[in-house]
């Protein structure tokens, strides 16, 4: 099992940080556990002293107001202890990545705060990587994040049947997958660039290619494979015919 730590001394981050790791090895049934979240550096240094395995930590490198209460010489003394710790480094200020690499700490990357969902796919892709570096084997399928009032949801790539924009709210978008149906903050826009395979196919609907059952050129309608029948432009269903068959 691999063992993950968390260093942050922010009390919100901390608790962002540990619901986003916690909801997502549980929900891709990971042999992963976060065994530690701390706002104190010794702790972490105390954990990885005396328990023997593999690690992922994600340290805030902005620990404390002393220069020996930072994220870069807890990564140092833990690495000292246990050369195979896996360390991800979350700050506030991307002029503190230089840090990383004056200091030599052999990080496998940075998380920036104050976004939450970009936050979310970095934490999501360390989490793959650090499985994978320890022989473990994740699986394939491509992954997409949305926020959701104070929430961040997770949906597979392949799930997703469709999107709507919806009149009574500009704001939001509708999300359809196999499972569910939910509203998200965001631009039918943002969505077609999100992935190659989310096609426009209306002024107010986004499909997902590979979920598309078959093509009424008649009525201009796009059917899915969950039984949804989705709007269509004359110009658009032309378009993703052509698409389908490539």
């Amino acid at each position: 099992m691999i063992k993950i730590l968390i260093c942050e001394d922010d009390v919100f981050e901390l608790d962002f940080l540990s619901k986003v790791i916690e909801d997502y090895v549980m929900m891709e049934n990971l042999d992963m556990k976060l065994c530690l979240a701390s706002s104190d550096p010794a702790a972490i240094y105390d954990y990885v002293s005396e328990n023997n395995g593999t690690f992922l930590c994600f340290l805030d490198i902005e620990l404390g107001k002393t220069q020996n209460q930072n994220g870069i010489i807890l990564s140092s003394e833990i690495k000292k202890i246990n050369p195979e710790v896996l360390v991800v480094f979350v700050t506030s200020h991307g002029k503190y990545m230089q840090l990383t690499f004056e200091y030599k700490t052999g990080a496998i990357g940075y998380i920036l705060k104050g976004k939450p969902q970009e936050q979310t796919g970095k934490i999501i892709e360390y989490i793959n990587y650090a499985y994978e570096h320890f022989g473990q084997k994740p699986d394939d399928k491509k992954r997409l994040t949305f926020n959701v009032d104070e929430k961040t949801m997770v949906e597979i790539r392949d799930d997703i049947i469709s999107f709507e924009l919806k009149r009574k709210n500009l704001k939001k978008v509708t999300i359809y997958t196999v499972n569910r149906s939910y509203e998200f903050f965001g631009t039918l826009n943002q969505v077609e660039e999100m992935d190659k395979m989310f096609f426009r196919c209306h002024r107010s609907v986004v499909v997902n290619i590979n979920n598309v059952s078959w093509i009424d050129d008649v009525n201009q309608k796009v059917h899915m494979i969950n039984g949804d029948i989705c709007d269509g432009s004359v110009r658009a269903i032309k378009e993703l015919k052509t698409l389908i068959k490539k």
